[in-house]
């Protein structure tokens, strides 16, 4: 009887690993599909970044100028709201990533404003 209850045990314990190893496989690939997904919306702010010093050397009073920066003023939005909705809850690594790429697209979304403000006087 006790031989049938420890390899009971066994198989339980041996359960309940494989299955503990599954679950930390599919958060660390939930993880790392997180971070792929912001570094991918960082890429996109970094070509914006260079739109952005083009028309800061280049940009003049004229209608296309404040179509681009209109442009670029709503793509930014639009990133700062998809990074808002990326669920970092309890990994510190999603959070900090998530965190500093919000302050890259806040600054460029800045520059962006004050370049309008500039152009509309």
């Amino acid at each position: 009887m006790a031989a049938e209850l420890e390899a009971v045990r066994a198989s339980a314990r041996s359960a309940y690993e494989a299955r503990r190893r599954e679950n930390e496989d599919a958060d660390s690939t939930a993880r790392d599909a997180r971070r792929g997904v912001i570094a991918e919306r960082l890429a996109d702010a970094v070509k914006h970044e260079r739109e952005i010093e083009t028309l800061e050397r280049f940009g003049s009073n004229t209608r296309e100028t404040r179509m681009q920066l209109a442009r670029l003023s709503d793509a930014l939005e639009k990133t700062l709201l998809f990074l808002d909705g990326v669920d970092a809850t309890g990994d510190d690594g999603v959070r900090a990533a998530r965190k500093d790429a919000v302050r890259r697209v806040v600054a460029l979304a800045d520059r962006v404003d004050a370049m309008l403000a500039l152009i509309e006087g």
